[in-house]
Formats: structure tokens, sequence, C-alpha cells
């Protein structure tokens, strides 16, 4: 809710969290241009939050406000949560200031994304508040969703098969190592010694001239 425009909160008490900068970085070169025009700048937008003012729009005028030792004489006050002031700062710079690049969409895109509640949005939804296509909402969607799915997988084939030889756990790779071993021992078509082809052949020896290697173990 916004309650009033201020002219009175000096630029040192604005507080610059990083949670509420949804860019990927600041311009300097914006920075240097607003330091000769600062006072014909629009409002900045902050939110008061147990008595602490933090900024939400405007971070390049504020940060050249301080640096010319000037304070900023059109502030419109907002009231609310920390994720009042991140939902609304998801929506800031979408029709003015400096334009963004890919990298700030993603960022913004992502903090709704990362968020358990707006996450449920649709696609269009989050496109409309961030100012972004459906599309790049949907791709963004789809990147985190596979992420999380080759974490998952990563993480199963690292938890442990069963006790390993020192007693600690055992890994996939010493699993299918023993597997293999087992394999070797069980495996009917394994070879068969001479000595006991000849055992189990010779009619001398068996008399039943057949290869029985089905019960021979190696």
């Amino acid at each position: 809710m916004t309650d009033a425009y201020s002219s009175d909160i000096p630029a040192s008490a604005l507080i610059l969290d990083d949670r509420y900068q949804l860019r990927e970085r600041l311009s300097d070169a914006a920075v240097a241009d607003y330091c000769w025009d600062i006072e014909q700048m629009p409002p900045i937008d902050v939110f008061d939050i147990d008595g602490h003012i933090f900024v939400v729009d405007g971070f390049h005028r504020v940060v050249a406000a301080q640096a010319m030792g000037v304070d900023l004489k059109k502030i419109r006050v907002h009231r609310g949560t920390h994720r009042d002031a991140l939902l609304f700062a998801c929506h800031a710079n979408t029709s003015h200031g400096l334009r963004r690049t890919p990298e700030d969409k993603r960022k913004v895109v992502g903090a709704m994304l990362d968020d358990a509640e707006w996450r449920l949005w649709s696609d269009h939804k989050i496109a409309d508040h961030c100012g972004v296509s459906q599309p790049f909402v949907s791709k963004m969607r789809k990147e985190r969703t596979l992420e999380s799915q080759n974490k998952t997988n990563a993480d199963v084939g690292a938890v442990s098969a069963g006790p390993s030889r020192d007693g600690g756990e055992r890994v996939r790779g010493e699993a299918e190592e023993d597997s293999a071993e087992q394999n070797k021992r069980i495996r009917p078509n394994a070879a068969v010694p001479d000595s006991i082809r000849h055992r189990t052949t010779c009619p001398t020896c068996q008399g039943t001239g057949v290869i029985q290697e089905s019960t021979v173990t190696p």
C-alpha cells in the first residue's frame, strides 16, 4: 500500500538491500549520468518495514544522490512486509529506467520461481508481472526443472548401496564392481577348466559323455 510521498527522508537513511536490487549489476555510466540531473528524476519507491526504509525502485538514482551529497525530494513510501517489497521490486523497471539486459530479466524471473508461492503462478502471470515474454518464463522454468532432476539423479547415484568392505558406506562404483565380480562367479557360460571338462566328458571317468557346464563353478 502506498501511504504518502515524502521529501524529508535523507539519502543516507535509504537502505540499498541486494534482495531488492534485481539487476545483475548497477551501471556506473547510468549513475554518472543521473548525477547531473538528479533533481529532475522521477520519484523512487521505498518500503517502510518496521521503521527501516528499503529502496525497491530507484537504486541508480539513490547511488547518484549519495555520491552528490544531496537528498531526493521525490520518494513514494509504501508499507508492507519483505515479501511485499520483493514482489514490488520484481515489477520495477518494466516500463521505465535503464533498459534491462537478458541477465537482469533472468534474475527477476528467477526471484519469482524461487518463491514457493509465486512459482505456482502461471507462466503468463509471472511474465506479465516481470515485464517479459511468456516463452521466456517457460524456458527458464523448464531449465530449472531439468537442473533439479539432474541434481536429484546425481544425489541418488551417490547414495550408499550398503556397507562397504571397511565398514563405511559403499557408493555406486564400488557396488557395481562387487556386482561384476559376483556375475563372474555365477555366470552359466563361464569357461570350464580342462581338468573338470575331462572328468565330465570322459566315458572312463563318468560314463556320461555330457558337459555339465551349468553345475560347474570355476
